[in-house]
């Protein structure tokens, strides 16, 4: 029971963090997200589910199908491994829907009440809130930590919305002057998200990402708190996370369905 209780609560977080950087309309069912200024951004033009269906009937995935065209957006839905209807997968592929992403995800929590304060005392790495004098070195890491065939301007105008929403804090880690890793904080109720980590390649495997997250949760140590974020599983990032003191408490596939426009 409680572990459904927390997998509950993480949707109702999803559902929230979506909305720092998009639009949602919601239903007893689903949710979907939209945002016509970053269209490419999946996690900004989504449908997801939210209470569990039995099955998922034909007229409710054209309901979604039409939404999103009629806003020039490809329609887009998120299969989870928590709520989705069980025949959804073949009735999207009966009608001509696409996987476009596929990939497993392990969600890692963090109880600073049963762990002690971590230490993030550094002679070589200063810690800053992100605010509009330094937010030119936001996007700067956030640019030289692209993948290849990323759009830059997805992941710019996504900052830009989580920053001017208010509910978004983000931490920039300084190596001698220079910016060189990021990542975010998203509070909702007891469940303190953490997001977006990333460090410029050539500053990897030096500590900077470590010390970024001891300091995030250093700086809102709260014993009610519960840390989580989401990692690839067998990465070095979910390595790190552990040696911080993180566990897993759920892997499974996270997939991505698209409709024609």
């Amino acid at each position: 029971m409680a572990e459904i209780t927390l997998i509950l609560n993480l949707i109702e977080n999803d559902i929230e963090y979506f909305q720092t950087f998009s639009d949602k309309i919601q239903d007893s069912e689903c949710a979907l997200f939209y945002n016509p200024r970053i269209p490419n951004r999946y996690d900004a033009n989504k449908a997801m589910f939210i209470r569990l269906k039995e099955s998922a009937p034909e007229d409710f995935i054209d309901r979604i199908l039409s939404f999103y065209r009629y806003r020039n957006l490809i329609p887009r839905i998120e299969l989870d491994p928590f709520v989705q209807p069980e025949n959804l997968e073949e009735v999207l592929i009966v009608k001509n829907w696409n996987i476009v992403w596929n990939k497993e995800y392990s969600i890692m929590t963090y109880n600073p009440g049963q762990a002690t304060i971590p230490e993030t005392e550094s002679i070589k790495f200063e810690i800053k809130y992100a605010d509009y004098t330094n937010l030119s070195d936001l996007i700067k890491i956030r640019l030289a930590s692209l993948e290849e065939g990323e759009p830059p301007e997805i992941y710019i105008n996504s900052i830009l919305f989580e920053c001017m929403s208010g509910r978004v804090q983000y931490y920039i880690v300084y190596e001698g002057g220079s910016p060189i890793s990021k990542g975010c904080l998203f509070k909702y109720k007891n469940l303190y998200r953490i997001e977006n980590i990333s460090t410029i390649p050539e500053f990897r495997n030096r500590g900077a990402a470590r010390f970024l997250v001891n300091s995030i949760i250093k700086d809102n140590h709260h014993k009610d708190a519960l840390f989580f974020l989401f990692v690839e599983p067998g990465t070095i990032a979910e390595k790190l996370y552990r040696k911080i003191g993180f566990e897993t408490i759920f892997t499974g596939p996270f997939k991505i369905y698209t409709g024609e426009i």
